[in-house]
């Protein structure tokens, strides 16, 4: 058989499990959950099951009527950078099966906060992002859309937090003997204790409906509600401002509800709960049934935030009710409750709001296509994933592409005929998990000869944006973007003009801006309009990007504050970008790397690793042309002999070694008898440096204050050198420069590259200024001006991090010794 996710191990010859029952023992001082999962199959299964995991450790494997062990297996290290490690339980005609296990500080589905990141302050909060491929470190299970499981949970947690959860909640009771499932002695430690332990409380919640493995979700903390319908309440953290606030901005949900009903159909959930976390949460909203999960930044105190509530709530029917299969037909969710979203909008808000989301979305839809213009895989609604992580091509084009596909369906057949359609497809596959074959079937057997049409493959399978995709046509949308033409020609806005424009119309007419102006232009806007200070994120944003790529620094310090306040990816992820993208953004990236590194702690691990993967997918040329030289750098040392000299000098000192190396590298690429090095050869490596460093702004004649990153390259291979040589005669090694000049710089760091030129230098420890990076720090000596040319040209290579090809010229010797690997956790697989 084979698998039927290229994002899980699940296997089509395998049953999918039916029911989950959790027993999860909350133990916030290690960050870490200990658990019991007892998983239900349709019925009696002989032979393999295979399960996913990410970062837990298994403990036992059981039967659950006579707690006899099952054999199972855990793929050994490295697990798979992407799907994590396959749990193999072999089962004789068993029905059920016991899992004890336990969660790391690792799991990329918990965000753990502390009191200090907490609204409060006062007691520590633990919440889940399980989209797209994340359930798998909470608990192991088939973890994709495919599989549709019913559950129950029994959560213990500290008696002063409370949890809600992705499902009905059934009581809130003191821990009893009796709770301690059977097996728990089998962690190894005393969990039955633990779990009847003073001060503890479990919450139980029950999952009627089947649901997909991704919209797991549970939030513990110091949470409090307020009403606002019969069937919503807002919760956040016990902050009376915070709550009021939310209550104000989602007043309207219920009137919602209620068209959303009129258009799409019962709602099938009972309740529509909203969960407003703390700013760390990376998504603008995650439609976990029953309790939504939002971001604090979509309270805008205009009510206008509640448009994000109207996407998670059109979720309810489309990706929730109806799921794709797998990711590679994500459209199906997103496209499906975009259009849905914006029904919804037209209603209540009416159709000018509604036409300004569809023009920011048309506009976002443009800037994706330019984002993948060298991956135009991701510009396809039905794509292709093997190998790649869903995180890492997250998009608007699923959303705004698939809303775009729909609409032209509208169009041709007319919207009285597409709302009769809309209701039976989700009457035909209400809890199913369906791909995009599927939907084409159902389109055509019941909109006949749609096919001729509209270009059904051209939409699904084909590149970039069809011709016949619409942009929207509206007054206000249409005086917008007149606006910010405009602005092309030196005409600001007029007061009246803006006087009842609320965040989605600024939002817009910044987009339509050019992406560079003059600074007097940038500076002349905000002290009309003060955009920098708006409490609109869409707005600042839009705005700061508009000041970065401009080069006006008077903002930065907003940038940082902002970049360090949120964790909402749609806002991280141009802010970082808009810093390290482009030539001669030297102090843009120190600025940015210097941030990344102080902030990255607070954001979700989803949000760590999508940033990392984010700023090395948008590289421009320039700086892939940087990275080739960095590889022809590392070539060259191997290739002209100037590592196997070092070799044969048999030089203690790392000091020495350095020096040495430099004369060598001097001689490799200057001096054409001493390598064998053409004239010619010679010419054309000094030519291209040279060429290359002016054509990018790098002043070959200046005095930089960070040493060339040749000697980053070679930092790693010398220490390998001096560890080799420690191990053949049995010695440590003494030196004590090498011990605090190398072992000290290489201790690990975080494992993927932080912005765009990636993890600081080897040298350098992380976070630490550009000026602490000195010349002098290497005891450089050079005999002429020629070698000065070659190192000074070298620095314009400074500042960089291979991607995955170009490390792994040189990761044989760069970890050695360190017990460490680049590769070695979830956040690693970017």
């Amino acid at each position: 058989m084979a698998p039927i996710d290229p994002h899980s191990y699940t296997d089509s010859g395998h049953p999918l499990a039916t029911h989950i029952a959790l027993s999860l023992y909350f133990d916030f001082p290690s960050s870490t959950i200990h658990g019991a999962a007892t998983l239900t199959l349709p019925g009696p299964h002989t032979g393999p099951l295979s399960l996913d995991t990410r970062s837990l450790t298994i403990h036992k494997v059981l039967c659950p009527k006579t707690l006899t062990p099952l054999p199972f297996s855990l793929s050994p290290p490295p697990s798979d950078p992407i799907k994590g490690a396959l749990l193999s339980v072999s089962l004789h005609n068993h029905a059920s099966l016991l899992l004890l296990f336990s969660t790391s500080c690792a799991s990329s589905a918990l965000q753990w906060l502390s009191p200090p990141q907490t609204f409060r302050k006062a007691l520590p909060f633990v919440y889940t992002q399980c989209q797209s491929i994340h359930a798998r470190s909470i608990f192991p299970c088939q973890d994709t859309p495919a599989a549709r499981i019913r559950y129950t949970a029994a959560l213990n947690v500290p008696r002063q937090l409370s949890a809600v959860m992705s499902a009905r909640h059934s009581s809130r009771r003191d821990p009893s003997p009796d709770d301690a499932v059977a097996g728990f002695d089998g962690f190894g430690f005393d969990l039955k204790s633990m779990w009847c332990g003073e001060g503890r409380a479990v919450e139980e919640f029950v999952m009627e409906q089947p649901i997909p493995p991704y919209l797991f979700a549970f939030a513990v903390g110091e949470l409090g509600f307020r009403e606002v319908g019969p069937r919503t309440r807002v919760y956040s953290e016990n902050v009376p401002e915070v709550l009021e606030s939310a209550a104000r901005e989602f007043a309207g949900t219920e009137e919602m509800m209620r068209q959303a009903e009129s258009l799409f159909g019962v709602y099938e959930w009972e309740r529509f709960d909203l969960l407003v976390l703390p700013p760390s949460f990376p998504y603008g909203g995650m439609e976990n049934p029953r309790m939504v999960f939002l971001t604090p930044t979509v309270i805008k105190g205009d009510a206008s935030g509640a448009q994000v509530v109207a996407h998670e709530l059109a979720h309810s029917w489309t990706g929730n009710l109806i799921t794709n299969t797998n990711n590679d037909h994500f459209w199906l969710n997103e496209g499906f409750t975009t259009y849905a979203e914006r029904r919804i909008v037209e209603v209540v808000q009416g159709e000018d709001v509604a036409a300004l989301n569809i023009g920011i979305g048309w506009r976002g839809l443009n800037e994706e296509m330019e984002r993948f213009k060298d991956r135009p895989e991701f510009t396809k609604l039905k794509t292709n994933q093997e190998g790649v992580d869903p995180d890492d091509v997250y998009s608007q084009v699923p959303y705004e592409k698939g809303f775009q596909f729909l609409w032209r369906i509208e169009r041709q057949i007319g919207r009285p005929a597409f709302d009769e359609f809309l209701k039976k497809y989700i009457a035909t596959f209400k809890f199913k998990s369906i791909d995009t074959d599927t939907f084409l079937d159902f389109l055509k057997a019941n909109v006949p000869g749609i096919e001729k049409e509209v270009d059904l493959q051209l939409w699904t399978e084909g590149t970039g944006i069809p011709p016949d995709a619409y942009e929207p046509v509206s007054n206000i949308y249409t005086k917008i973007v007149s606006l910010a033409n405009e602005f092309k020609l030196g005409k600001m806005p007029e007061e009246d003009d803006v006087a009842n424009w609320k965040g989605q119309e600024w939002e817009l007419y910044l987009e339509n801006l050019p992406k560079n102006v003059e600074a007097s232009q940038v500076l002349a806007l905000d002290a009309r309009y003060r955009m920098s200070e708006s409490k609109d994120y869409e707005v600042k944003v839009a705005f700061l990007q508009l000041a970065i790529s401009s080069g006006v620094r008077d903002y930065y310090h907003v940038v940082e504050k902002t970049l360090k306040e949120v964790g909402r990816m749609k806002y991280l992820r141009p802010l970082y970008t808009s810093l390290v993208q482009g030539p001669g953004k030297e102090e843009e990236k120190v600025l940015a790397k210097r941030v990344f590194a102080e902030a990255r702690e607070t954001y979700h691990p989803i949000a760590q690793g999508s940033e990392q993967q984010e700023r090395k997918t948008r590289m421009d040329d320039y700086t892939r042309e940087m990275m080739d030289l960095k590889t022809l750098v590392t070539r060259t040392l191997e290739k002209k002999g100037v590592l196997a000299k070092i070799r044969r000098r048999r030089i203690g000192s790392l000091k020495k070694k350095k020096a040495c190396l430099l004369r060598y590298w001097a001689a490799a690429t200057t001096v054409p008898s001493s390598f064998m090095l053409l004239p010619q050869q010679k010419d054309s490596w000094k030519a291209e440096l040279k060429d290359f460093s002016i054509k990018n702004g790098y002043d070959l004649n200046r005095n930089g204050d960070s040493g060339p990153l040749l000697l980053d390259v070679l930092e790693g291979f010398l220490k390998f050198e001096n560890l080799s040589q420690g191990r053949s005669t049995g010695r440590r090694v003494s030196d004590p420069e090498s011990l605090s000049n190398v072992d000290s710089r290489n201790a690990r760091r975080p494992s993927s590259s932080s912005v765009a030129g990636g993890l600081p230098p080897l040298g350098r420890r992380a976070g630490s200024s550009m000026s602490g990076y000195r010349k002098d720090e290497y005891n450089w000596r050079y005999d002429s001006d020629e070698q000065e040319d070659v190192i000074r040209a070298s620095a314009a290579l400074e500042n960089l991090q291979l991607d995955r090809k170009a490390r792994n010229l040189t990761t044989s010797w760069r970890h050695a010794g360190d017990g460490m690997s680049d590769d070695d956790g979830r956040v690693d697989h970017i």
